[in-house]
């Protein structure tokens, strides 16, 4: 969908830091994917239709830039677009509490050692949500 229909769609949240390592959670069963993509964004039908094996959540919103902290992982002839980790700070703060609970957000952020505060500073700067602002200023 990313590359091949130039869709503006990239692993987000929980999804994007477990695949950096930092999940805090081992979860039983499956995990749930988290998509995120702009708003006004159409997933192809066969894609909604599909069996994935895994709960996969399509998260439209604009309350990031879609390309402020998008990283590309690459793999032969595979790419796959995802979130930084400071970005995917925010998007899982988004989510929060209805999608992932509070707790879990707040232990994944104590966790954090590494962020860069250049990209941090841009993403606060852009970012239109004051849930995720207060948030993250409060952890």
């Amino acid at each position: 969908m990313q590359t091949q229909l130039n869709l503006p769609v990239h692993l987000g949240a929980l999804s994007a830091l477990s695949f950096h390592g930092f999940s805090h959670y081992l979860r039983l069963g499956t995990e749930p994917l988290f998509l995120f993509g702009s708003v006004g964004v159409h997933l192809p039908k066969g894609f909604s239709n599909y069996d994935w094996g895994t709960p996969v959540n399509v998260v439209k919103t604009n309350f990031l830039p879609k390309e402020i902290g998008i990283q590309t992982y690459r793999d032969h002839d595979f790419e796959l677009k995802y979130s930084s980790v400071e970005r995917a700070i925010l998007e899982l703060l988004y989510l929060a509490p209805k999608e992932i609970d509070l707790v879990e957000c707040h232990q994944i952020i104590i966790g954090l050692q590494t962020l860069r505060s250049n990209l941090v500073q841009e993403l606060l700067e852009e970012c239109t949500s004051v849930k995720v602002k207060r948030l993250f200023y409060l952890w």
